[in-house]
This record gives structure tokens, sequence and C-alpha cells, in this order.
């Protein structure tokens, strides 16, 4: 469980292409996604493919159990 106003560390795995840039978003059920940044992923630069980004839980977001974390590559 993730407390509002903490800072979460979304970590990820990546191998593939090269300079692709994955965006992240939170959504929840019945509520359109919300964009929480960007990673450039490049397994040239990266050989591990371990990529991440920190991200503070809004305070007003409401409470729940029906969110999810989606990462969208480009």
């Amino acid at each position: 469980v993730w407390a509002r106003g903490s800072t979460q560390r979304i970590g990820f795995a990546f191998s593939g292409q090269t300079n692709m840039t994955a965006r992240v978003f939170w959504e929840k059920t019945g509520v359109a996604s919300t964009y929480i940044g960007s990673v450039v992923v490049d397994p040239t630069i990266n050989p591990g493919g371990n990529y991440g980004l920190s991200w503070t839980i809004p305070t007003d977001l409401p409470a729940g159990s029906d969110y999810k974390i989606l990462v969208d590559l480009e």
C-alpha cells in the first residue's frame, strides 16, 4: 500500500530497441489515465535494462485499491 504524499520508485525492465521513451501513467477504474513522467530507455547506455522513476503520490488522490501503473513505450 502506498500512502498519499509518499514518494515511490516505479521500476521496470526493458531490453530491445534503442532510443525509446517509456511514458508512465497511473490509472484508476473508471478514470482516464494520468501521466506521471517519462524515461528514455536505451540498452546501449543501460545494458542491465532496469529503469525507473520516482513519483510523489498526490495528497488529494482518492484512496482505493483499484489503481494501476502503466508503462507505454514509444
